[in-house]
């Protein structure tokens, strides 16, 4: 398996590869797309896996503000036969070479942050609106040791 950056000519198959996951996962496709007209999007943060020819994977970071601070969001995630993991630690050191300090992931499916070493965020005193008992799907890598000592509360996206 080759894990390199998403090219231009990957865009369409990433993107149909993404739009035939079941129901409740159909609209990363369209996520995915979006994401790339962002005036933030950044091609060395989107990347896939490939093996004899194919894509096989591909995962990607958004830059977005929380709390006035730039960071990343993990964005669309696949993976066939179970091999995130690569793909998410390629992520992890292309985000440290860039210059970030933290990776947010809001968890919405099976697949477990933990299990790539993210952390709940509630184990930094962050959580989503609304959600201050903790109970909540949002997780944090710090790529920089001692990146969150000057973050918490109430986490506000904002992609502007």
């Amino acid at each position: 398996m080759e894990i390199r950056g998403i090219q231009p000519a990957d865009r369409a198959m990433v993107d149909h590869l993404l739009e035939t996951l079941d129901d409740s996962k159909r609209h990363l496709g369209r996520q995915a797309a979006k994401f790339r007209q962002e005036k933030n999007y950044q091609p060395i943060l989107e990347i896939v896996a490939e093996e004899d020819g194919k894509i096989t994977g591909t995962a990607s970071l958004r830059e977005i503000t929380i709390n006035d601070i730039v960071c990343l969001m993990v964005g669309p995630v696949l993976e066939i036969e179970d091999r995130l993991a690569p793909l998410i630690d390629t992520l992890k050191k292309r985000a440290f070479q860039s210059g970030y300090r933290f990776i947010i992931w809001q968890q919405f499916d099976e697949k477990n942050p933990k299990t790539f070493g993210f952390k709940p965020a509630a184990d930094y005193q962050l959580y989503l609106p609304g959600q201050e008992d903790g109970d909540d799907n949002l997780y944090i890598y710090q790529l920089v040791k001692n990146s969150l000592n000057d973050v918490s509360g109430e986490v506000e996206f904002s992609t502007e």
